[in-house]
C-alpha cells in the first residue's frame, strides 16, 4: 500500500511539474516537490498545489490559462490518483 502511495505521488509531482513547465509558470520544480508531498495527504492531496495556481491566475486574468490549469490539474493530475494507485495497490491486496 506504501508503495502504491508513493508511486502515485511521483507520477502526480511529475505531471504538475511539466504541466508548469509548458504552461510557462513560475517554479515548476518546486511545484513538482509540493505536489509530491501534498498528494500523501487524503481527499485534498495535489489539487492544494495546483488550485491556488488557479485562483492566481484567474486575479492576473489569465483566463486562458488559469481554465487550461484548472481542466489538466483536474483530470490529469488529480485524475491520476483515481487510475493508478488501485492499479497498484489493487492487484497487491486482491480488491477489485
Amino acid at each position: 500500500m506504501i508503495r502504491g502511495q508513493i508511486v502515485t505521488s511521483i507520477a502526480q509531482a511529475i505531471c504538475a511539474g511539466t504541466i508548469f513547465y509548458f504552461l510557462r509558470l513560475p517554479v515548476p520544480l518546486f511545484v513538482g516537490a509540493a505536489t509530491f508531498l501534498s498528494s500523501m495527504i487524503p481527499i485534498v492531496g495535489a489539487s492544494m498545489v495546483w488550485l491556488p495556481f488557479v485562483a492566481y491566475l484567474f486575479l492576473k486574468q489569465q483566463v486562458i490559462k488559469a481554465l487550461l490549469l484548472l481542466f489538466l490539474g483536474t483530470c490529469v493530475i488529480s485524475g491520476i490518483d483515481n487510475f493508478l494507485k488501485p492499479a497498484i495497490i489493487g492487484e497487491k491486496i486482491k480488491l477489485p
